[in-house]
Protein backbone atom coordinates (compact mmCIF):
# COMPACT_ATOMS: atom_id res chain seq x y z
CA UNK A 1 0.00 0.00 0.00
CA UNK A 2 2.78 2.42 0.96
CA UNK A 3 4.74 1.76 -2.23
CA UNK A 4 1.65 2.32 -4.41
CA UNK A 5 0.98 5.61 -2.56
CA UNK A 6 4.59 6.69 -3.08
CA UNK A 7 4.48 5.73 -6.77
CA UNK A 8 1.27 7.72 -7.34
CA UNK A 9 2.56 10.72 -5.39
CA UNK A 10 5.93 10.85 -7.18
CA UNK A 11 4.28 10.52 -10.60
CA UNK A 12 1.84 13.31 -9.78
CA UNK A 13 4.54 15.64 -8.37
CA UNK A 14 6.58 15.34 -11.59
CA UNK A 15 3.45 16.13 -13.65
CA UNK A 16 2.50 19.11 -11.43
CA UNK A 17 6.03 20.58 -11.40
CA UNK A 18 6.10 20.17 -15.19
CA UNK A 19 2.88 22.23 -15.38
CA UNK A 20 4.41 24.86 -13.08
CA UNK A 21 7.52 25.02 -15.27
CA UNK A 22 5.27 25.69 -18.27
CA UNK A 23 3.51 28.60 -16.58
CA UNK A 24 0.63 27.09 -14.55
CA UNK A 25 1.35 28.78 -11.21
CA UNK A 26 -1.74 27.36 -9.47
CA UNK A 27 -0.89 23.68 -10.14
CA UNK A 28 0.89 23.12 -6.81
CA UNK A 29 -1.90 24.82 -4.85
CA UNK A 30 -4.56 22.65 -6.52
CA UNK A 31 -2.53 19.50 -5.83
CA UNK A 32 -2.16 20.55 -2.18
CA UNK A 33 -5.95 20.85 -1.87
CA UNK A 34 -6.40 17.33 -3.29
CA UNK A 35 -3.92 15.95 -0.74
CA UNK A 36 -5.78 17.69 2.11
CA UNK A 37 -9.09 16.24 0.86
CA UNK A 38 -7.53 12.78 0.80
CA UNK A 39 -6.27 13.27 4.35
CA UNK A 40 -9.77 14.26 5.50
CA UNK A 41 -11.11 11.03 4.01
CA UNK A 42 -8.46 8.95 5.82
CA UNK A 43 -9.16 10.80 9.09
CA UNK A 44 -12.84 9.86 8.70
CA UNK A 45 -11.88 6.19 8.25
CA UNK A 46 -9.57 6.37 11.31
CA UNK A 47 -12.50 7.64 13.40
CA UNK A 48 -14.47 4.43 12.75
CA UNK A 49 -14.19 1.14 14.66
CA UNK A 50 -11.25 -0.64 13.00
CA UNK A 51 -9.45 -3.92 13.61
CA UNK A 52 -5.96 -3.55 15.15
CA UNK A 53 -4.14 -4.38 11.89
CA UNK A 54 -6.32 -2.03 9.85
CA UNK A 55 -5.75 0.79 12.37
CA UNK A 56 -1.97 0.41 12.06
CA UNK A 57 -2.31 0.48 8.27
CA UNK A 58 -4.54 3.59 8.27
CA UNK A 59 -2.21 5.36 10.74
CA UNK A 60 0.79 4.58 8.50
CA UNK A 61 -1.05 5.94 5.44
CA UNK A 62 -2.03 9.12 7.31
CA UNK A 63 1.59 9.62 8.46
CA UNK A 64 2.82 9.22 4.88
CA UNK A 65 0.16 11.53 3.42
CA UNK A 66 0.87 14.25 6.03
CA UNK A 67 4.52 14.17 5.00
CA UNK A 68 3.51 14.46 1.34
CA UNK A 69 1.18 17.38 2.11
CA UNK A 70 3.91 19.18 4.10
CA UNK A 71 6.40 18.67 1.26
CA UNK A 72 4.06 20.24 -1.30
CA UNK A 73 3.33 23.18 1.03
CA UNK A 74 7.10 23.67 1.40
CA UNK A 75 7.41 23.65 -2.40
CA UNK A 76 4.76 26.40 -2.61
CA UNK A 77 6.55 28.56 -0.01
CA UNK A 78 10.01 28.00 -1.59
CA UNK A 79 8.58 28.51 -5.11
CA UNK A 80 9.90 25.21 -6.52
CA UNK A 81 9.22 25.38 -10.25
CA UNK A 82 10.88 22.38 -11.90
CA UNK A 83 10.98 18.57 -11.52
CA UNK A 84 14.78 18.92 -11.69
CA UNK A 85 14.93 21.20 -8.62
CA UNK A 86 17.13 19.90 -5.79
CA UNK A 87 14.22 20.28 -3.34
CA UNK A 88 12.51 17.45 -5.25
CA UNK A 89 15.47 15.32 -6.43
CA UNK A 90 16.77 15.17 -2.83
CA UNK A 91 13.57 13.36 -1.78
CA UNK A 92 13.16 9.57 -1.78
CA UNK A 93 11.39 8.98 -5.11
CA UNK A 94 9.69 5.81 -6.38
CA UNK A 95 8.93 5.26 -10.06
CA UNK A 96 7.82 2.33 -12.20
CA UNK A 97 10.21 1.18 -14.90
CA UNK A 98 7.81 -0.19 -17.53
CA UNK A 99 10.60 -1.76 -19.60
CA UNK A 100 11.66 -4.21 -16.87
CA UNK A 101 8.47 -4.07 -14.79
CA UNK A 102 10.30 -3.05 -11.62
CA UNK A 103 9.92 -0.26 -9.10
CA UNK A 104 12.87 2.12 -9.23
CA UNK A 105 13.98 4.02 -6.10
CA UNK A 106 16.19 7.10 -6.27
CA UNK A 107 17.45 9.91 -4.07
CA UNK A 108 19.79 12.59 -5.48
CA UNK A 109 22.01 10.64 -7.92
CA UNK A 110 21.73 7.31 -6.08
CA UNK A 111 19.48 4.76 -7.82
CA UNK A 112 18.52 1.12 -7.36
CA UNK A 113 15.64 -1.28 -7.97
CA UNK A 114 13.17 -1.85 -5.16
CA UNK A 115 14.14 -5.04 -3.30
CA UNK A 116 10.61 -6.45 -2.82
CA UNK A 117 11.37 -7.66 0.70
CA UNK A 118 8.15 -8.14 2.71
CA UNK A 119 8.03 -5.53 5.48
CA UNK A 120 4.79 -6.46 7.21
CA UNK A 121 2.27 -4.11 8.78
CA UNK A 122 4.88 -2.39 10.94
CA UNK A 123 3.98 1.30 10.74
CA UNK A 124 6.32 4.04 9.57
CA UNK A 125 8.46 6.83 10.99
CA UNK A 126 7.78 10.54 10.63
CA UNK A 127 10.28 12.05 8.20
CA UNK A 128 12.03 15.23 9.38
CA UNK A 129 14.65 17.52 7.84
CA UNK A 130 17.31 15.66 9.85
CA UNK A 131 16.00 12.32 8.54
CA UNK A 132 16.29 13.59 4.96
CA UNK A 133 19.89 14.71 5.55
CA UNK A 134 20.72 11.30 7.04
CA UNK A 135 19.12 9.54 4.05
CA UNK A 136 21.09 11.58 1.54
CA UNK A 137 24.36 11.04 3.46
CA UNK A 138 23.88 7.26 3.72
CA UNK A 139 22.92 6.76 0.05
CA UNK A 140 25.81 8.92 -1.18
CA UNK A 141 28.15 6.85 1.00
CA UNK A 142 26.78 3.61 -0.52
CA UNK A 143 27.15 5.05 -4.03
CA UNK A 144 30.86 5.56 -3.25
CA UNK A 145 31.13 1.99 -1.83
CA UNK A 146 31.50 3.31 1.72
CA UNK A 147 29.60 2.87 4.96
CA UNK A 148 27.83 5.55 6.98
CA UNK A 149 27.63 6.28 10.69
CA UNK A 150 24.85 8.41 12.15
CA UNK A 151 26.07 10.38 15.15
CA UNK A 152 23.95 11.41 18.12
CA UNK A 153 22.93 10.67 21.73
CA UNK A 154 21.45 7.30 22.71
CA UNK A 155 17.73 6.82 22.12
CA UNK A 156 17.33 9.50 19.44
CA UNK A 157 16.32 7.03 16.69
CA UNK A 158 19.53 6.50 14.67
CA UNK A 159 18.94 2.76 14.30
CA UNK A 160 15.19 3.12 13.67
CA UNK A 161 15.82 5.81 11.05
CA UNK A 162 18.18 3.53 9.13
CA UNK A 163 15.79 0.59 9.55
CA UNK A 164 12.86 2.58 8.16
CA UNK A 165 15.04 3.79 5.30
CA UNK A 166 15.93 0.20 4.33
CA UNK A 167 12.21 -0.66 4.35
CA UNK A 168 11.59 2.09 1.78
CA UNK A 169 14.06 0.31 -0.52
CA UNK A 170 12.45 -3.09 0.14
CA UNK A 171 15.74 -4.45 1.48
CA UNK A 172 16.62 -7.14 4.03
CA UNK A 173 18.00 -5.38 7.09
CA UNK A 174 19.94 -6.73 10.07
CA UNK A 175 20.90 -5.10 13.35
CA UNK A 176 23.98 -6.42 15.17
CA UNK A 177 24.63 -5.32 18.74
CA UNK A 178 28.41 -5.12 18.92
CA UNK A 179 30.58 -5.62 22.01
CA UNK A 180 34.26 -5.96 22.90
CA UNK A 181 33.82 -9.75 22.48
CA UNK A 182 33.49 -9.43 18.68
CA UNK A 183 36.53 -10.67 16.77
CA UNK A 184 37.75 -10.04 13.23
CA UNK A 185 36.46 -13.53 12.36
CA UNK A 186 32.93 -12.55 13.52
CA UNK A 187 33.04 -9.40 11.40
CA UNK A 188 34.27 -11.44 8.41
CA UNK A 189 31.33 -13.84 8.67
CA UNK A 190 28.86 -10.95 9.01
CA UNK A 191 30.22 -9.21 5.91
CA UNK A 192 30.31 -12.49 3.93
CA UNK A 193 26.61 -13.05 4.63
CA UNK A 194 25.63 -9.46 3.88
CA UNK A 195 27.53 -9.42 0.59
CA UNK A 196 25.95 -12.68 -0.60
CA UNK A 197 22.45 -11.55 0.40
CA UNK A 198 22.75 -7.93 -0.74
CA UNK A 199 21.39 -6.83 2.63
CA UNK A 200 21.94 -3.70 4.69
CA UNK A 201 23.19 -3.92 8.27
CA UNK A 202 23.44 -1.64 11.26
CA UNK A 203 26.37 -2.35 13.57
CA UNK A 204 24.98 -0.91 16.81
CA UNK A 205 27.51 0.23 19.46
CA UNK A 206 30.23 -0.08 16.80
CA UNK A 207 32.65 1.89 18.97
CA UNK A 208 32.77 -1.01 21.48
CA UNK A 209 34.67 -3.20 18.99
CA UNK A 210 38.36 -3.28 19.93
Amino acid sequence: VCIVLRLQFCQKVVEVLDHVEHGNDSALGEFSQKLIAGLDTMAGIAATDLEKGDRIKVTTIITLEIQQRDLIEKFIVDRVESPDAFAWTSQLRHSLNDEVGKVHVSICDYERHYGNEYNGNCGGLVSTTLTERANITLTQAIRLYLGGALLGPAGTGKTETTKDFARNFGLVYYIFNCSDQITSSNIRHIFLGLAQLGAWACLDEFNKIE
